[in-house]
């Protein structure tokens, strides 16, 4: 019944109802004990719309229920009219207080499912028109799941779920006149950042389109960039509009530099995210404020020069500077006997570990050798341990601190040298820990094999 409900929207529904753009179009519905869930549409969706996809949750009883659990997950595959694959993404929220349009930013059970119909619009509407953009012609043809889990309680629990339920529509490609309307909101948007999360989806959007950003100034991206602080507002948004169109664009690496020269630490945070911006110039003034900063200063300009390895290899003594300092300065602990410090002791050595692996000074991994034996844990395992394992989870112990460092210093991609080793997720809770140890524990005998770790001996 489903499968053929489908059908008929995505074929009757736009030759009919034409003109009555704001129709909401139920897709899917279901009853829940008390409850019913339904997902719904727009008819003829664009990215001019701002709320164009809801899930709808109609309480029929006289009581509010909190919110003890929200999390959707919508998957999507984008086709052309001619029915070749575009692209495909992911939207979801896993937070409860994105889950209804009226949520505020409060701990759960503060938020509730009040009598009456209750909508969740904004942002899966956000989410998804971030994935979906502008179609170069007419429209895509979108085929999505949505899973969905909802955990209520009043005088006692109610559970709503759906597992991949199917549904398809349409996504359209806005008139002209919608595009200098939606050129204009970005301006907007980019003149008055908003710490709101559908700020920062909007924004992400909005600078993914061509058809959009085709009359944005680099000077109004970068005043934009510069009133901005964090992910939220959308900053990072506008770094990676920058790192993608503009990253050797004279006027961006002006800026930057004389950011460097002014040892603006925001432009190193800047610089960690944008990848690709770059220049010759930047060198010297960042060798040189490495050398005068902090061991945070040090570390920033170690995550900005890391990614930008092929660009300064050229210069052999960079590397060398780059671990002497940290060698000289810091000598009582990176030379120390494992044994010999103390849990304080070693995560402090954890930390220049891994700021000495990313100088990608080889002659280093024999410094770190005598560490791939120390089985430690130093960091708190519960919050190492990552619920969706689609990544290796983090180090915890000495040993698997220093086989990273050593795969660093190689200019090896970790999770490429992982998965070679036979970590393939997704895994479920807690045994992507188990399988990412015994890797760790392969790799670390591996290395203490080695010319660098049996000379160091």
């Amino acid at each position: 019944m489903r499968q053929l409900f489908h059908v008929l929207l995505i074929l009757v529904v736009p030759q009919l109802l034409i003109a009555q753009k704001q129709l909401w179009l139920t897709l899917e519905k279901e009853q829940f004990e008390d409850f019913m869930l339904s997902l719904e549409i727009i008819h003829h969706p664009s990215l001019a719309d701002k709320e164009w996809l809801r899930v709808s949750l109609e309480n029929k009883t006289n009581k509010p229920f909190s919110i003890q659990k929200a999390k959707y997950v919508v998957d999507c595959v984008v086709f052309d009219q001619n029915d070749k694959r575009i692209k495909a993404g992911t939207f979801s929220s896993n937070n409860p207080s994105e889950f209804l349009d009226n949520a505020k930013y409060q701990i759960i059970p503060e938020n509730f499912v009040h009598p009456g119909i209750n909508h969740i619009t904004k942002y899966p509407s956000a989410y998804a028109s971030s994935i979906l953009g502008v179609p170069k012609d007419k429209s895509y043809k979108v085929q999505a799941t949505i899973t969905l889990q909802l955990d209520l309680y009043a005088k006692g629990p109610v559970s709503i779920q759906w597992e991949n339920i199917q549904f398809e529509f349409e996504w359209f490609r806005p008139s002209d006149s919608m595009l200098n309307t939606i050129q204009q909101e970005l301006i907007e948007l980019l003149q008055h950042p908003s710490i709101d999360p559908y700020h920062h989806h909007q924004l992400s959007c909005l600078l993914d389109v061509e058809d959009i950003t085709e009359k944005v100034r680099i000077q109004d991206l970068l005043t934009a960039k510069n009133v901005r602080f964090d992910f939220q507002d959308g900053k990072e948004a506008i770094l990676r509009h920058l790192n993608d169109k503009f990253a050797q664009d004279q006027l961006i690496l002006d800026h930057f530099l004389t950011e460097i020269k002014q040892h603006n630490l925001i432009a190193l945070e800047d610089l960690a995210i944008a990848t690709t911006i770059w220049e010759s110039d930047f060198l010297e003034p960042l060798l040189t404020w490495y050398e005068n900063g902090n061991l945070s200063t040090r570390t920033k300009i170690v995550n900005v020069l890391h990614p930008r390895y092929e660009k300064w290899k050229g210069n052999p003594h960079v590397t060398r500077q780059l671990s002497d300092i940290l060698l000289n300065d810091y000598s009582d602990i990176l030379y120390a006997v494992p044994d010999s410090l103390s849990t304080e002791d070693l995560i402090f050595w954890g930390s220049l570990a891994s700021l000495l692996g990313k100088t990608c000074d080889l002659e280093a991994i024999g410094i770190l050798c005598p560490f791939l034996k120390n089985k430690t844990e130093i960091f708190n395992r519960s919050i190492y341990i990552d619920a969706n394992s689609l990544h290796p989870p983090r180090p915890i112990r000495v040993c698997d601190i220093a086989v990273e460092a050593i795969l660093n210093l190689q200019q090896a991609n970790i999770d490429q040298s992982y998965r070679k080793k036979g970590f393939d997720p997704p895994y479920v809770y807690g045994e992507a820990e188990i399988i990412i140890t015994r890797i760790r524990d392969e790799m670390a005998l591996e290395f203490s094999c080695t010319d660098f770790c049996t000379f160091s001996d």
